[in-house]
């Protein structure tokens, strides 16, 4: 008879992949380039002057989020109280890590659905934006 382990005797984590972060930050140069690609066809009238303005604050909004992330990644690699061995962050695949249990707020989360929870939504805003600034570009080929 194979002996099952339970949920608590799976190898567990509170550290984040770096390829997570790596992700954050080409969701939000995604965003980023998106932003600045409606600009380049923005039709010149009173508005223009706060197009500038607009920009400019998205680029620092996406500065401060790439920022975020990146502290994020050093605050998780550089954390003193790694008591048991597995906690210590250490070069594993992200095909291990996914696997395994992550600590959690008030529980654990498989390392995968931890992926998802953190990538969800950079990738939803990055694809929506990019498709919007397609459709922008297209759109006056369109009209007649």
């Amino acid at each position: 008879m194979a002996m099952m382990r339970s949920h608590d005797e799976r190898p567990h984590s509170v550290h984040v992949h770096p390829w997570i972060f790596k992700g954050v930050a080409g969701f939000v140069l995604l965003i980023l380039i998106a932003a600045w690609g409606f600009s380049a066809t923005w039709s010149p009238d009173s508005v223009e002057a706060y197009t500038g303005l607009a920009l400019a604050m998205v680029s620092y909004l996406c500065l401060i989020a790439v920022g975020l992330a990146y502290a994020m990644n050093r605050f998780t690699r550089q954390r003193p109280e790694a008591a048991r061995e597995e906690d210590r962050p250490a070069r594993t695949s992200f095909h291990d890590w996914k696997s395994r249990e992550i600590e959690v707020g008030d529980g654990h989360q498989r390392g995968s659905h931890v992926a998802i929870d953190i990538l969800l939504a950079p990738a939803a805003v990055a694809i929506g934006l990019t498709i919007l600034v397609i459709v922008w570009h297209l759109a006056p080929a369109a009209s007649p």
